[in-house]
């Protein structure tokens, strides 16, 4: 689609300190008793928020994060399709399975490196490599799929029935078709749960301004913007 743009954008929110420390309170909220580890990072490498902007048709890669954190995301302005791939439990293989099935490969953490423009002398400080896979869980859609002006006519009608649709497309593979690779991956990964686990190939959540959507860790992921 002509407006499949995506930006990620790291420490554009460090110009606004009252935007950031706003957004900062609301990430936090969930994890007001716990300890955060990236304030024993030297504030140099410290990862900061990010702001990410995605046009009609935009997708993220399909990842999972470093170490072993929860992510956290925010929708200010629009609405995002999250697809995640549960992992079998441990006694199963855990989340290797997922990382052999996905053909996934580690990934340096780039967004913490030295700034471009930097002093090229200096070796880039790499303190973490996240999980990423070539395979993407929103390969073919659909030629039915509303454009960005007919979901916005349609949540301007009728909200409750927008959220229905939304919700409908987003878990439907008929609808947002994941590659031929991807679903063998998946498939080989719901055959490695117990048998009795009839969970689907992936779960679906629908993320609307204002929502803060928590990203378990091991939990492999991908965006689509609709």
């Amino acid at each position: 689609r002509c407006d499949s743009c995506f930006a990620f954008c790291e420490g554009l929110l460090q110009s606004s300190s009252k935007l950031s420390d706003a957004l900062m309170n609301i990430r936090e909220a969930p994890f007001s008793n716990h300890e955060n580890w990236f304030d024993y990072f030297p504030s140099k490498i410290r990862p900061t928020d990010a702001i990410i902007l995605a046009g009609t048709g935009a997708t993220s890669t399909l990842h999972r994060d470093p170490f072993e954190w929860t992510g956290t995301s925010i929708c200010l302005e629009g609405t995002k399709i999250w697809r995640f791939i549960l992992p079998p439990p441990e006694s199963k293989g855990g989340v290797a399975v997922v990382d052999e099935a996905l053909a996934s490969y580690r990934l340096d953490s780039i967004a913490w490196e030295e700034e471009e423009g930097g002093d090229d002398s200096k070796e880039s400080v790499v303190l973490s490599a996240g999980w990423q896979s070539d395979m993407t869980l929103y390969d073919v859609i659909d030629e039915s799929f509303p454009s960005a002006f007919d979901w916005v006519t349609m949540e301007e009608d009728d909200v409750d029935n927008f959220e229905r649709e939304m919700e409908r497309v987003g878990m439907d593979i008929s609808c947002i078709r994941p590659s031929t690779d991807a679903l063998d991956a998946l498939n080989q990964i719901g055959n490695a749960k117990d048998s009795d686990d009839s969970s689907p190939l992936f779960a679906t959540a629908i993320h609307q301004p204002g929502d803060l959507l928590l990203i378990p860790a091991h939990c492999w992921h991908q965006t689509y913007a609709p």
